[in-house]
């Protein structure tokens, strides 16, 4: 009875304990839960520092709930940037959290509005700690089946008209994307090219002759491209135009923007490159209406292949962890390519760095996948070397001011210098971007610019005419990137920044100009002895640029900038036949891998191992070759015949 007894007590007591140790676990969960959700309640302000200068954010607070965090200001580019930025806020509101995951290919902008979020919660003594903690999900994963006509793995340019056009044609479309918005780097570009459009006709422009322009292009390509390939292309783009504007793009026919891009006058721009986004979105809503599916942040992992080797489907990955096994009886890939991938860039290029400019999360993952699965290589080391730039940090500067980093890379009155110091080009090439940024690759990682002080001063107070240069560079939006009569207001401030920043080099005389800038000192002081002596004959005895650009440097003290190169794009990976099909890795035959197709910055072969100097031809590219991808998805998903070139 007493044993009962006592063990009645002792279970009793027992219980109390866990009761305690209970209460006591779940008030301090709670407690610390209310300190993570507790505010002095106000509005906030701060700002973060993002890919192009400050970002500032408005915070509003209640005594424990997050109400809005607004963007005030940003010098982000719009099309990826802004919209990230946009997504991440309203993130943060509707999860009231700060462990955000950033939005794929605008990391930078997306770290700098929780960071300055942050700053806003602390002024409100709110616990960032608690708010930074990632929330455990211990449910099983979720793994959704669906079965569609046409799955097409990006919404760039080349994906999201490849999925419109399928639907167009019958097809039940699933479109799936890696980041929050569509249009990818195809968004960030200022047009396309394309033949004879109406708009063409309207302005009672020649038509363009597309056998000469085919056989240019071939003779450029040393006819190491794919001939029926570009033959399609090159005739699709006279119906790509209208096509666009009737889903809703703003788009004019434009002279060329590049001065060396004459022949072929196909240029259109946006009517504004800002909207670009906008337009992709509008037009995959259209999509959706229509009954195709959309799912953003959802990159595909993996294609689906049955015992024959023919492919059935994908598999791809939601925000949530939700898995998506897709089965369809086609499949397009169009992840643009992979400049993001510095590493993989910079092999392709010989070890040369090469910064990215495009988007950097196009990291090649459906070109992996295709190889995977045995589909053959072909263009990995064709690249859009689109600009040249000097690095460095101008932010502090007004954002018109800050064009100086490509500005002072962007003139033909001055000499250019590798690192050795030996003159290695007619600057008059810099009115053509690619051939600017070839020349530059082609020295190595960075080359030089070179001016005196009088010439810095000229800039600064009168502009670029004022030194002699004929005609200004433009850069797709931006009309006039080397303002010509206008002053170049800082300049002379700007570069001691950027001298401190160690990206500029200063000399009383050469000798001590390639001294400080690492150069040799001899091969320096003879390429500036040489392109002294021409300039006051005017006469380029080296590389023949024109006369009125050849300018004296004068006295010093002289500066050396350096420039560096970027990528906007990789232009190939996966081979391809003239019908967008990938094809296995066998030169015997080079079969197609049934249900499987490419297009974009993934499909190789209408290069060979450069850019053709065709302005807006990549843009033009990424449209065309979606279409055609999504006229050959549809007709072997729904067996019936397509002609494209009918219209």
């Amino acid at each position: 009875m007493d044993n009962k007894i006592s063990r009645r007590i002792a279970l009793g007591l027992l219980g109390v304990v866990v009761v305690l140790v209970l209460v006591f676990f779940l008030s301090d969960f709670r407690g610390n839960e209310t300190e993570a959700f507790s505010y002095k309640a106000g509005t906030y302000t701060a700002e973060a520092k993002g890919f192009n200068g400050n970002v500032k954010v408005k915070v509003v607070l209640n005594n424990d709930e997050i109400v809005s965090v607004e963007i005030l200001e940003h010098n982000e580019t719009e099309a990826i940037g802004g919209n990230a930025m946009e997504a991440i806020a309203d993130r943060i509101v509707k999860e009231q959290s700060l462990a955000i995951d950033a939005v794929s290919g605008a990391t930078i902008s997306c770290k700098a509005v929780l960071a300055a979020v942050e700053e806003c919660i602390k002024k409100a003594g709110g616990n960032v700690a608690a708010l930074k903690e990632k929330k455990d999900d211990q449910s099983n994963v979720n793994i959704v089946k669906m079965s569609t006509d046409v799955v097409v793995v990006g919404a760039g340019g080349a994906g999201s008209s490849a999925a419109v056009t399928a639907q167009e044609y019958g097809a039940k479309v699933v479109l799936l994307e890696k980041n929050a918005v569509p249009g990818g780097t195809t968004a960030m570009g200022g047009g396309l090219f394309g033949a004879n459009s109406s708009l063409m006709e309207e302005n009672g422009e020649e038509p363009i002759d597309i056998d000469a322009l085919f056989q240019d292009w071939m003779k450029e390509m040393a006819w190491k491209a794919d001939a029926n390939l570009i033959r399609k292309f090159l005739e699709l783009s006279t119906t790509t135009i209208d096509w666009l504007i009737d889903h809703g793009f703003e788009i004019h026919k434009s002279p060329p923007i590049q001065q060396t891009h004459d022949a072929y006058h196909g240029y259109h721009k946006y009517d504004d490159f800002t909207k670009t986004t906008q337009h992709f979105i509008k037009m995959l809503e259209d999509f959706e209406e229509k009954g195709g599916q959309v799912f953003y942040e959802t990159p595909a992992r993996k294609l689906i292949v049955d015992e024959s080797g023919a492919v059935v489907g994908v598999i791809a990955e939601k925000k949530d962890g939700t898995i998506l096994e897709i089965s369809a009886k086609s499949v397009v890939i169009a992840t643009g390519g992979f400049v993001g991938a510095e590493e993989w860039v910079q092999e392709t290029l010989g070890g040369v760095f090469v910064e990215g400019a495009g988007l950097v999360s196009n990291v090649g993952d459906g070109i992996k996948m295709a190889w995977e699965i045995g589909a053959a290589h072909r263009g990995e080391n064709v690249h859009l070397l689109h600009v040249t730039k000097i690095p460095g940090d101008l932010s502090m500067y007004p954002a018109t001011s800050r064009l100086v980093n490509s500005s002072l890379a962007y003139l033909p009155i001055n000499p250019w210098v590798n690192a050795a110091g030996e003159r290695f080009a007619n600057e008059d090439i810099i009115y053509d971007r690619a051939l600017t940024t070839n020349a530059v690759v082609a020295q190595g990682n960075f080359v030089y610019t070179v001016f005196s002080q009088n010439m810095l001063d000229t800039l600064e107070e009168k502009g670029a005419a004022a030194l002699g240069m004929q005609d200004k560079v433009a850069m797709g939006p931006i009309e006039e990137l080397t303002p010509m009569n206008a002053p170049w207001t800082n300049l002379n401030a700007m570069v001691n920044e950027l001298i401190k920043q160690g990206v500029a080099f200063k000399g009383d005389t050469y000798q001590e100009l390639a001294r400080n800038a690492g150069m040799d000192v001899d091969k320096f002081v003879k390429s500036m002895k040489r392109y002294n002596e021409d300039a006051e004959k005017g006469k380029d005895t080296l590389f023949g640029k024109r006369k009125e650009h050849m300018v004296p440097l004068g006295d010093g003290p002289y500066y050396a900038f350096k420039v560096v190169p970027t990528n906007l794009c990789t232009l190939g990976g996966i081979r391809v036949n003239s019908d967008l099909q990938v094809v296995r890795n066998d030169p015997d035959s080079y079969k197609p891998i049934p249900n499987l197709y490419a297009a974009g910055a993934d499909a190789g072969g209408l290069y060979s191992d450069h850019y053709v100097l065709l302005e807006g031809g990549a843009m033009s590219w990424a449209y065309n070759s979606g279409r055609l991808a999504g006229a050959s998805a549809a007709s072997n998903a729904l067996n019936i015949e397509i002609d494209l070139f009918s219209q």
